[in-house]
């Protein structure tokens, strides 16, 4: 069945610019620009992108673009893909999925029970609320006043910092010591979408500059997977980042350790660290 999902429109800048970049014409991108709200806005921003396509490599030298579409991407098994080329290589037909991202890699959300023990989350849930919530609503008092200038204004804040801080300090721990390496395997193949039927790399689109940059999922989840040679690492600094070494290959991949909606939620109960996180692979390949 088709997809009937519009798609975003930098998803399908990035699938016309891949089709004029390699001489395709897309029929089935095409018709869903033009029903677009966005329709002009696609049409300029693929023109602009087109002369950055070729230098990403989608296309091995023996091999034709044989057409680029959206149109399976909501089918379950298929994975994280917005875009599927099909490939053509002699009398072979291959597909290769790439998820396009505007500003960002993100390409899974990890929740914190991956990482951390049911008594670490415990605990720390216990200190939210016991210490770290009052700490923060006097830290944001003593700077900004009332509540009505600081209550869900993205207001900066130390004892959030340190409190997500201390997570990273954990989530370091127990991946190089405390994990087994068939916990630490299970972790990476969620991270790494395993089972997704159709092979994908993610492609990052950035206006400001205009840039565009590949990540090869292939080469990294099996770098990911490889959990012998993989290490966590935190910033000396007070950070929220988690930082994924590669034995001999440099950083690979890199995870923000975040409240979901804050560390005070719209109703001001206290907000949740762990549900979800934002991991990204670090890019293979880029242009601008």
């Amino acid at each position: 069945m088709a997809n009937r999902n519009p798609g975003f429109d930098y998803e399908l800048a990035v699938g016309i610019a891949i089709c004029g970049a390699y001489g395709v014409k897309s029929d089935h991108l095409l018709e869903t620009a033009a029903l677009h709200r966005q329709s002009p806005k696609i049409a300029k921003l693929a023109k602009e992108i087109a002369p950055l396509i070729p230098e990403l490599q989608l296309v091995g030298k023996a091999e034709t673009l044989a057409d680029v579409s959206s149109e399976y991407t909501q089918e379950d098994t298929i994975g994280p893909s917005d875009l599927i080329l099909k490939l053509k290589r002699g009398t072979t037909v291959s597909q290769l999925g790439l998820s396009v991202k505007m500003g960002t890699a993100v390409s899974h959300n990890p929740s914190g029970n991956r990482f951390l023990s049911q008594q670490q989350i415990t605990a720390l849930k216990k200190t939210l609320h016991e210490a770290t919530i009052p700490e923060y609503e006097f830290e944001m008092n003593s700077k900004y006043g009332k509540r009505s200038l600081w209550f869900r204004k993205r207001r900066r804040s130390e004892t959030t910092s340190c409190f997500i801080y201390n997570i990273t300090r954990l989530v370091e721990d127990r991946w190089n010591n405390v994990l087994t390496l068939k916990q630490r395997l299970d972790v990476a193949r969620t991270l790494c979408h395993h089972g997704a039927r159709v092979g994908y790399k993610t492609v990052r689109l950035d206006l400001r500059p205009l840039r565009i940059s590949l990540i090869d999922e292939a080469e990294r989840q099996r770098q990911m997977k490889d959990v012998r040679r993989v290490r966590c690492e935190i910033s000396p600094e007070m950070s929220q980042y988690v930082y994924f070494w590669y034995e001999g290959g440099g950083c690979i991949a890199k995870m923000q350790v975040k409240f979901n909606n804050g560390i005070l939620e719209r109703d001001g109960t206290p907000g949740n660290p762990f549900t979800s996180w934002n991991f990204e692979f670090l890019p293979s390949r880029c242009t601008s």
